[in-house]
């Protein structure tokens, strides 16, 4: 059940079904240019793409890069409008007394705010920042407490290298999808959080299983998702992922870089590619 929790707090970044499983894959079709497809971590150090053969040569033979979303001041800011909407229930009252004193305390400690401050937003808003907060205190010495994430890095890449970024969703539409659970669903998630005793070890063993590219051990804490989170984080997002992207590959060759849960299982984004007509496959291994 932790396991879970850490997924679903980074935003649903793995997975794995495939015999193969791998973070690279390249797509083809006849008539179409190569592109690639890369399953990203969204707090781990970017170092780690050092180790994953072929990715930066991938890039290099692209014209264009593709993330979930174009990350943007402008997408930010809808980021931002969507945190502060306003809250129909004061679910910091679901918190039980122990619960809510750890938490004010994390809060005024590392952000200097009471969590009066933070009850307008939604809960799952607050486990977000906490648990970029208990990563980076859990890296304190080494690169992974940088604040780029890959997904940023490949953009902000493409922009030096003078390639076009496009998103596969809006902001608006990302925000959607993670609060589509509801308060008492958010708050059980990050009371988990709150009560989870090793947090850094949580992260390391998943960190590990990335970082070798061992997406099928986490098949089991991903199971452990309600079938409406799985549903609306993750497989409508694909359906509509996988009707775009034929679009881009028939004239550009792209590099596609979303996160790592999305790409694996019968209704992953390489499945549902698979099924247009596209050639998949893995590229690479770990070194």
């Amino acid at each position: 059940m932790k396991q879970k929790l850490i997924v679903l707090g980074f935003l649903l970044i793995f997975c794995g079904s495939f015999s193969r499983a791998q973070l690279l894959w390249e797509v083809t079709k006849h008539g179409c240019p190569t592109s690639y497809v890369f399953g990203t971590h969204h707090l781990i150090e970017v170092s780690v793409l050092d180790s994953i053969d072929g990715v930066f040569h991938a890039l290099n033979s692209c014209d264009c890069v593709i993330g979930e979303m174009v990350i943007s001041a402008g997408n930010m800011n809808g980021v931002l409008e969507a945190m502060k909407k306003p809250v129909d229930v004061s679910w910091t009252q679901m918190l039980s007394v122990p619960e809510t004193e750890k938490l004010d305390s994390i809060c005024m400690k590392n952000m200097q705010v009471y969590l009066y401050y933070l009850a307008n937003l939604q809960p799952v808003f607050v486990q977000s920042l906490l648990l970029q907060l208990f990563y980076s205190q859990c890296h304190t010495n080494d690169a992974a407490a940088e604040p780029i994430m890959i997904d940023s890095f490949f953009q902000q890449l493409a922009a030096e290298l003078e390639m076009p970024v496009f998103g596969l969703e809006t902001a608006e539409q990302q925000m959607s999808a993670l609060t589509s659970q509801s308060i008492e669903e958010q708050v059980h998630d990050l009371k988990l959080l709150l009560n989870t005793e090793d947090v850094c070890a949580e992260f390391e063993t998943l960190a590990s299983y990335y970082k070798h590219q061992q997406l099928d051990s986490l098949e089991g804490a991903t199971k452990q998702m309600s079938k409406q989170q799985s549903s609306d984080l993750l497989y409508e997002r694909n359906k509509n992922w996988a009707a775009k992207l034929p679009t881009y590959f028939k004239s550009n060759a792209c590099f596609v870089a979303v996160g790592a849960l999305h790409l694996c299982g019968k209704r992953s984004v390489l499945a549902l590619l698979r099924k247009k007509g596209f050639t998949v496959k893995p590229v690479g291994v770990v070194r």
